[in-house]
């Protein structure tokens, strides 16, 4: 058994926290790995876990969308607001309907989005 001390610093977070764009390149990560299992779970007829994934995947479009800084771009963020409230009702409409064509729509959204900000990283740090 640890001291406390010693059962700290193994709980402790890390002294280096995620860098934003990494942070955000999980979130989509998670959403898109959500949405695909939405998918695989309509096809298996699981109502109550394909809710739960297609929930899990709500909340990080609701976070994502929330994030969203309007001050700074306001017309880049409404756009990605507008992307953000249609994958929104792509999934609730998947939900509802029990019908993996809005769910694959919207994982392909954020597999776009995905790799749009990532490249939108990779040209910032090579400035």
């Amino acid at each position: 058994m640890h001291h406390p001390k010693q059962q700290y610093a193994l709980n402790a977070v890390p002294n280096e926290a995620p860098r934003p764009e990494e942070l955000l390149d999980e979130l989509f990560r998670r959403a898109v790995a959500e949405c695909k299992l939405a998918v695989e779970l309509i096809g298996a007829r699981d109502a109550r876990a394909k809710g739960t994934a297609i929930n899990k995947a709500l909340e990080i479009v609701e976070a994502l969308d929330m994030a969203l800084d309007h001050s700074v771009a306001p017309d880049l963020c409404a756009h990605l607001e507008s992307l953000y409230l249609y994958v929104q009702e792509r999934l609730v409409r998947a939900n509802i309907e029990f019908d993996a064509a809005p769910v694959t729509e919207a994982a392909k959204i954020l597999e776009d989005l995905r790799g749009a900000f990532a490249q939108a990283a990779e040209m910032n740090a090579s400035k």
